[in-house]
């Protein structure tokens, strides 16, 4: 599905200048409200594109997370499909604390289940001070985690320990960690850990009830909590990344203490990685890799691999701002070969998971993608081949293998694939189905013209028919439609 748009305005593009909290609730409470109208009729796709694009401008509106999460459970339950890989890239846009929150969230809202997706959204919101949030759906994802697992892991409950007591919850916590030594008595560890946290609960309970009605009481200290909004964009950088850095110097000292333990890699190598500061983050994909080497954990390896290919996207992304400023051939020249290279170790990335998981075809589609997108379309097509024996690819793969075959100028196959893959595409009529359509009627035009057949002409005029009846202005229809038309009135005259 293609879920998300990049469009002049939405909340990928201005939501938050610097990696702070840029509160602007007029232009979210905007997007609430066309979220809601899609809602009403049933769009909950476009729903939850609406709210999260207005959870960028205020992603402290517990509100409208919990309004996101009503039309998530719709979505789900009436058969939506979790959100992609490109989706969520889409989502994540230029990688600053919002967009990395939006992306966790439509990751986890379309996969409710997960509770490794639920685990990275409260860490984000986490990240961002947005404890109500994470306190909220933390509850949320332990419930499904009691309900979805048949076998619940003692260490899935510790890591919603770990979060609950960052963010002071202490009392949740102590009552997740009794789940999670219920399941291992002989943890010695945890127990003590358990105590621990239940004397902290017991002495912010205290504080909070002997302070009630002093001014620096708990109450008081949260009564002010819609002028806590208004907080400067300097102050709210500098709380988070204060905050960021504790939790790296944390997760640094546990996973140095405990360098072979997967857990305490985890959290160590995601601290860094999320930092979206260039050194830390390439600290992240040394201690990934020392982590793979020390365990032989594959996911430690792509995820190393992961943010050195953001790394070079971000930098990819800078150099074609300067082209289009500067407008000279040898920028362009620089942004094409960087493109190029990008897409080179992305292919390479993928073959080498593909070799590692070569039953996971959701791994084969990416990998066949690319490897159109770089030219290589031999490869591609056995590789998309195998992807579209999978539900969620399959007129996608289908589509590209179609259009490697039309590069080939293998006409009859082209047109028997984008044929099979326009009939199979779910969401009839969107632009990916369009897509599709434009492209079949590419392949008929040039069978038409190659092989003078009148009527895959004419099966090609009534697709430029189709698309110019949906949507006059897409790509250049106008001109297609006439130009098959000629091409029906030459066949015909030639009969």
């Amino acid at each position: 599905m293609a879920w998300f748009k990049r469009k002049e305005g939405n909340g990928s593009s201005d939501g938050d200048g610097g990696g702070g909290l840029n509160i602007q609730p007029e232009k979210a409470r905007a997007w609430f409200n066309q979220a809601r109208t899609a809602a009403d009729t049933r769009n909950y796709a476009y729903a939850i594109q609406c709210y999260l694009n207005g959870i960028k401008f205020d992603p402290t509106n517990l509100e409208a997370h919990k309004s996101l999460w009503e039309i998530a459970s719709l979505h789900v339950k009436t058969g939506g499909k979790p959100a992609t890989g490109k989706d969520i890239r889409e989502m994540r846009g230029d990688n600053r604390p919002v967009d990395r929150l939006a992306a966790a969230e439509l990751a986890w809202m379309t996969d409710v289940l997960n509770s490794n997706l639920n685990l990275k959204f409260l860490n984000e919101a986490a990240s961002l001070g947005l404890n109500d949030v994470a306190l909220h759906f933390g509850g949320i994802g332990i419930n499904v985690l009691g309900r979805s697992t048949k076998k619940p892991s003692k260490n899935a409950f510790v890591q919603y320990v770990d979060l609950f007591e960052e963010i002071g919850a202490f009392e949740m916590a102590v009552k997740v960690g009794e789940v999670a030594l219920s399941l291992d008595r002989t943890d010695a560890a945890l127990q003590a850990r358990i105590r621990n946290l239940s004397a902290q609960a017991t002495m912010d309970k205290g504080r909070y009830d002997t302070n009630v009605g002093q001014e620096g009481s708990f109450r008081g200290s949260i009564r002010d909590a819609e002028a806590q909004k208004q907080l400067t964009e300097e102050d709210n950088y500098a709380a988070g990344t204060d905050q960021m850095m504790r939790r790296i110097l944390s997760a640094k000292a546990e996973w140095q203490a405990n360098p072979t333990d997967p857990n305490l890699i985890q959290r160590y190598g995601e601290a860094l990685g999320r930092s979206g500061d260039e050194k830390l983050e390439t600290d992240a994909i040394a201690v990934f890799r020392k982590g793979y080497e020390d365990t032989s954990e594959y996911r430690f390896r792509m995820q190393a691999g992961d943010i050195k290919l953001m790394q070079a996207r971000r930098k990819l992304r800078a150099l074609k701002e300067k082209a289009e400023a500067s407008g000279d051939p040898a920028d362009q020249a620089r942004v094409e070969k960087g493109e190029r290279e990008i897409l080179a170790a992305e292919v390479g990335e993928y073959r080498e998971r593909c070799e590692k998981y070569p039953t996971d075809l959701g791994l084969r589609f990416e990998l066949g993608k690319r490897l159109y997108e770089l030219g290589e379309y031999d490869e591609a097509i056995p590789a998309l081949q195998e992807a579209q024996n999978d539900a969620r690819h399959r007129s996608k793969a289908q589509h590209l293998i179609g259009l490697c075959f039309l590069r080939h100028e293998w006409f009859e196959e082209a047109v028997e694939s984008l044929r099979t893959a326009v009939d199979n595409y779910e969401f009839k009529d969107d632009d990916a189905h369009l897509a599709m359509r434009y492209d079949l009627m590419s392949a008929l035009e040039a069978h038409a013209r190659e092989n003078d057949d009148l009527a895959a002409a004419e099966e090609a005029g009534e697709h430029a028919k189709t698309i110019a009846l949906k949507q006059l202005s897409f790509r250049d229809i106008r001109s297609k439609r006439d130009e098959i038309r000629q091409l029906i009135k030459d066949l015909k005259a030639k009969q």
